[in-house]
């Protein structure tokens, strides 16, 4: 049972580090662009 449980732990670690490296690249992505369109703007 808690080899189950440590297993399941891991997946949902390594999980959550993917969603979490994602979601930094969609917001790098995302600053990147409004500062694009500053500039084209400014």
């Amino acid at each position: 049972l808690s080899l189950v449980r440590k297993a399941l732990d891991g997946l949902w670690h390594v999980a959550f580090e993917v969603e979490d490296f994602r979601f930094s690249q969609f917001t790098f992505f995302q600053m990147w662009k409004l500062d694009a369109i500053g500039s084209f703007v400014v």
